[in-house]
């Protein structure tokens, strides 16, 4: 399909280098039948540490970080009978007969060093290969509040042609990553499986790598971002119901799907290694539905790009499935794809691992906005979590305002976006104070502006737009194609007769999301503060 085409190009074009709510406490994760890998440490290498290593001083908030080579074999998908897969999400798959293959990868692990601040859940992360190698994005938009609540994080390197860069990042005697094989994507979900399993119940006498945390697990979540979101739909529609290693899931802004097998390593053609038996290609449709007979916690993170046909296309698959008892669909208004200090901290961990490396910057107007992303992500994580534990159940939220083609696989119309004539911010949707105590026009989809204004940077589309409402004194103010603001702009001191007034509707907006559970108070307390001291009107 024309869609799906476009999102697979535009993910690989990217320099993003992104029962019952009980189940799975520790007497459930004891029963998987699943087993799991062998455990080693990994050479010093010529760096001495590994790749993608965080820049930030974990040892001044009391966490490690280690990292871990697992070995195993994985198995390959096909669906029952071999049929092809249906809209219904019901995906049902057995492995393939006869079809296993032996690999090697890592896992990064970042954890409390102290096990009393261990609060018994580890965040698993499918890493993001689209640009290539392995990119740590939900730590890059969670690790706040991960280091605040006590989590352990665990990233996996689950895809070709993360081993493959990794492989590639050293080369000659002692290399770190020497070692590394693996058999192509058909295995990569096998592999996450055996990632996850390996967290709790690692062989004995093998190297733990949660250390002395193992015995405190609780609670194993599984989260990913943009294309690892993607395999993570697949994962959750066709493998997680036969083998339940996973407490919990958060597919975190997409809104398509990812084959449940292919001949060939990756779904770009890159060939099969040698030795590594042939697996068929088993596509999967779209748009499409999650499964209907859920029995773990999942809820999915969106952001207006995420629903764009322009990004990750869910406004024809998630935007339209109701929530249930083991389904909540969040959808942010105002939310970009990735922040500024987001592209920020990946460049800083890139530049360790790869000194010299920059992001080609996002010349074009307007600003590029770190306003609601980051914090519905930590929201999302925060609120995922109790479901998981405690089966407190996250508040079902108003979707955004948008006009899908009826029926939704009618490709020759586009999604589009209801947006206030006012403000041009979308209408609906979870609103956190940027969008609903505005000062400025806020807009996820940079992409609904002309293309000049990406930017050199293959990642500028996915930055999105801000524009303040100054009096339309910006240089692209009035540029058709350029300003995301309606003409002429809202006039601040109209919306808000004081600052005292401003600052009681920014303080009313953050109160009511932190109510609802879509804002950490830790954020609504920041966000407060920042609008005291800000010049508004």
């Amino acid at each position: 399909m024309r869609i799906r085409h476009r999102l697979r190009v535009l993910l690989t074009a990217a320099v993003v280098v992104a029962s019952s709510a009980m189940a799975l406490t520790q007497p459930a994760l004891a029963q998987s039948p699943v087993a799991a890998p062998s455990v080693s440490v990994p050479p010093t290498g010529q760096t001495g540490f590994p790749f993608m290593a965080t820049t930030l001083d974990l040892g001044k908030v009391g966490y490690v970080e280690q990292e871990f080579l697992i070995s195993g074999t994985a198995q390959a998908y096909v669906p029952v009978n071999w049929q092809p897969l249906q809209t219904d999400g019901r995906w049902d798959s057995m492995p393939n007969p006869g079809v296993t293959a032996p690999y090697t990868t890592r896992i990064l692990v970042r954890r409390p060093a102290d096990p009393a601040r261990f609060n018994g859940t580890v965040v698993v992360e499918w890493f993001n290969e689209s640009g290539g190698s392995d990119a740590p994005s939900d730590w890059l938009y969670m690790h706040d509040e991960l280091v605040r609540g006590g989590y352990a994080y665990v990233g996996v390197t689950a895809q070709w042609n993360g081993v493959q860069s990794l492989v590639a990042w050293q080369s000659g005697p002692g290399a770190r990553y020497s070692g590394l094989f693996h058999p192509g994507d058909s295995f990569a979900y096998d592999i996450y499986t055996q990632a996850g399993r390996v967290i709790a119940h690692p062989q004995g006498g093998a190297p733990r790598p949660l250390g002395e945390l193992t015995s405190r697990v609780r609670t194993i979540l599984a989260t990913g971002f943009s294309q690892s979101a993607a395999w993570l739909t697949t994962y959750v529609n066709a493998i997680h119901q036969q083998t339940p290693v996973y407490s919990a899931f958060l597919i975190h802004d997409a809104g398509f799907d990812m084959p449940l097998s292919w001949p060939g390593a990756t779904v770009w053609g890159d060939p099969t290694p040698p030795g590594v038996p042939a697996t068929p290609e088993f596509d999967t449709p779209y748009p499409f539905q999650l499964r209907s007979d859920l029995t773990v916690p999942v809820l999915i993170l969106v952001s207006e790009f995420g629903l764009s046909d322009y990004g990750n296309a869910a406004g024809r698959s998630f935007h339209l499935q109701p929530d249930n008892r083991h389904l909540r669909i969040w959808e942010y208004a105002g939310a970009t794809h990735i922040e500024s200090g987001w592209l920020q901290e990946l460049a800083a961990d890139s530049n360790k691992s790869m000194p010299g490396f920059t992001l080609d910057p996002c010349d074009g107007p307007p600003g590029i906005p770190s306003l609601v992303h980051g914090q519905a992500a930590r929201a999302a994580l925060h609120a995922l979590n109790d479901w998981a534990n405690d089966g407190d159940a996250p508040r079902s939220a108003p979707r955004i305002s948008l006009s899908v083609p009826s029926p939704a696989d009618n490709f020759d119309q586009l999604v589009g976006f209801n947006r206030d004539p006012a403000t041009n911010l979308v209408l609906g949707g979870i609103r956190l104070p940027a969008v609903a105590a505005p000062v400025a026009t806020l807009n996820g989809n940079r992409t609904d502006l002309d293309w000049q204004t990406l930017g050199p940077g293959g990642q500028c589309q996915f930055t999105g737009s801000y524009d303040p409402w100054n009096h339309d004194s910006d240089p692209w103010d009035g540029q058709a194609g350029f300003d995301p603001s309606p003409a002429p702009e809202p006039d601040l001191q109209l919306l808000y007769p004081s600052h005292l007034n401003y600052v009681q509707r920014v303080t009313g907006a953050a109160l009511q999301a932190v109510t609802a559970g879509y804002l950490r108070p830790v954020d609504a307390t920041k966000i407060v503060l920042d609008a005291v001291h800000a010049p508004v009107p």
